[in-house]
């Protein structure tokens, strides 16, 4: 028995495909089931829902055709709060549970890596080695340093 229903569609700008939202609240539980495309430019919508709906609360993703990188990890975050990724497909159970693994690695590595940008460049200059870091589980930081500066008097420099 139903007590509450409200359904929203998500448009897509490039795409026509939409993630439908559907939350239902019971005697037991909230459901918010998931429908279509889950997407990361969705997972604010999702967040809104959740914040709004009565615990317990469930996420059921029955309906859900793709995800990606980012929902996962929001899904991820979810299972870890408490909020349950009900009837996930296999493939998104198991890219959540590669996710966990692959975190839980990053977590434990000792090592920590520090990027430094030379003269004319910035932080950016390192987005290509970072990921590349990051997979052998490193844990990688690039450091942004102002590019001016003054000279005062007595020869000390002043970062502006």
């Amino acid at each position: 028995m139903a007590l509450g229903l409200h359904l929203r569609s998500i448009p897509r700008s490039k795409h026509p495909l939409t993630l439908r939202i559907e939350c239902t609240s019971g005697r037991r539980r909230t459901r918010i089931r998931l429908s279509g495309e889950f997407r990361a430019s969705h997972i604010d919508q999702v967040k809104a829902e959740l914040r709004s709906a009565i615990p317990p609360i469930a996420l059921d993703l029955t309906e859900v055709g793709l995800v990606d990188v980012e929902c996962v990890r929001f899904l991820n975050a979810c299972e870890a709060n408490g909020i349950p990724a009900q009837h996930c497909s296999p493939y998104v159970r198991k890219w959540m549970s590669r996710e966990r693994e692959e975190k839980e690695k990053r977590m434990e590595s000792n090592v920590n890596v520090v990027l430094v940008h030379g003269a004319w460049a910035d932080g950016s200059s390192w987005s290509k080695v970072i990921p590349l870091l990051q997979r052998k589980g490193l844990n990688v930081s690039a450091v942004q340093i102002p590019l001016t500066g003054i000279l005062l008097g007595d020869g000390k420099c002043c970062l502006s």
